[in-house]
């Protein structure tokens, strides 16, 4: 109530899947299905909200940071942005849904005393934007801080694709657009963190965030990406991150 100065502020507690996922590994597929039924339930929505489109300029500038700060090309304009695009006008062309796009296991609270949708808690969505709506999912399945069973991410895959009644071959091609996109960003957006402000244990997560672009690519219809990518995205082996972490010292 902001014209009176009142605000109503809920303590969800401090079982965040991150922490308890792990010890537990038996509650992995309940927590993350439920939250895949969140997502479903907000997708099936109809909300008027005030948030801007995450449009294809804007994830294709994101994209290119993979170039720029991981692989060090500052200036020039990597092809494989040119190859993203139609991808990206593809799976545009079809109705958005509001993206947190921080949505996974360490912005979502498990809440087991509650029913239904109400077991997940949400963090961290000032940054919503209207997007595909693959892209949370993405974010909450290819996690760059921990790896998802793939018993789990299948699982949770179709509880979302029942939900919401989508074809499970088309959302598999969304899916592996947004997850290159995302996870191009992300290389980028670890490094910079790293030689910008030092936080070199982000480079830790590189490799993970590596493996789900290789498996986005390896998407039948992206083989042109893929190519260009390979071509201009090197590996980041042992010797490339040691450089990278040294430059951030």
């Amino acid at each position: 109530d902001t014209e009176n100065g009142l605000v109503l502020l809920e303590d969800l507690g401090d079982d965040l899947f991150a922490e308890i996922v792990p010890g537990n590994p038996e509650f992995e597929a309940e927590t993350y299905c439920a939250a895949m039924e969140v997502l479903a339930h907000m997708h099936r929505s109809t909300v008027l909200v005030d948030v801007p489109v995450y449009d294809v300029t804007l994830m294709l500038e994101k994209a290119r940071l993979a170039s720029e700060w991981y692989a060090g090309c500052q200036g020039s304009t990597p092809k494989y942005v040119a190859r993203l695009q139609p991808h990206l006008e593809r799976i545009m062309a079809k109705p958005k849904v509001v993206a947190l796009r921080d949505y996974h296991a360490e912005n979502l609270i498990w809440l087991p005393d509650r029913n239904g949708l109400q077991r997940v808690g949400l963090l961290d969505f000032q940054d919503a934007m209207m997007a595909p709506a693959a892209y949370d999912v993405c974010s909450l399945l290819y996690d760059a801080r921990r790896c998802v069973s793939p018993m789990v991410t299948d699982r949770a895959i179709e509880t979302y694709l029942t939900a919401i009644g989508r074809d499970a071959d088309e959302f598999a091609y969304e899916m592996a657009v947004c997850s290159a996109q995302r996870n191009l960003r992300i290389l980028g957006v670890f490094v910079r963190l790293a030689l910008s402000m030092g936080k070199t244990a982000y480079l830790d997560f590189i490799p993970r965030v590596w493996g789900h672009l290789n498996t986005a690519l390896n998407h039948p219809e992206l083989a042109d990406l893929k190519a260009a990518v390979r071509a201009e995205i090197p590996e980041p082996n042992a010797a490339r991150l040691i450089s990278i972490r040294t430059r951030s010292q």
